[in-house]
């Protein structure tokens, strides 16, 4: 497996980040950690050499508030998954400009840094976090 990482902390003109290619886990949990803190943005991508497959994870945060999406490519079709939130929670919530359903937000931190280390670690996300 291939991974690199990409994050983003601020926004407008305070906004700053980077890339790294094949980061260890403590980068990864690092800038989740930096990024999450208050206003910012988390991308792991993951290659898999033994077939063309593109996973691509993605945290946009603000405030305690997670929005969470997980691009598979696989060569032929290109499925989005969201996180699998409290489906009770209703309305619309804006997170970094964007409006998400609110039943797809996440407010734990911890869980997170679960679903980047399932991908990290397997290259797949539980179908009960992500969906």
């Amino acid at each position: 497996m291939k991974r690199s990482l990409s994050w983003t902390v601020g926004f407008g003109g305070t906004c700053e980040g980077g890339t790294q290619r094949d980061p260890s886990w403590n980068d990864v949990v690092a800038h989740l950690e930096e990024s999450c803190r208050s206003l910012g943005s988390v991308t792991l991508d993951i290659e898999e050499l033994a077939g063309f497959e593109l996973l691509t994870l993605q945290v946009v945060a603000e405030r305690n508030k997670y929005a969470l999406t997980l691009g598979v490519d696989d060569g032929d079709d290109n499925d989005v998954e969201v996180f699998c939130g409290d489906k009770n929670r209703g309305g619309i919530i804006h997170i970094q400009g964007d409006a998400v359903a609110g039943s797809a937000i996440c407010s734990n931190f911890e869980i997170v840094v679960e679903i980047f280390n399932q991908l990290f670690d397997s290259g797949r996300v539980s179908p009960a976090l992500m969906n």
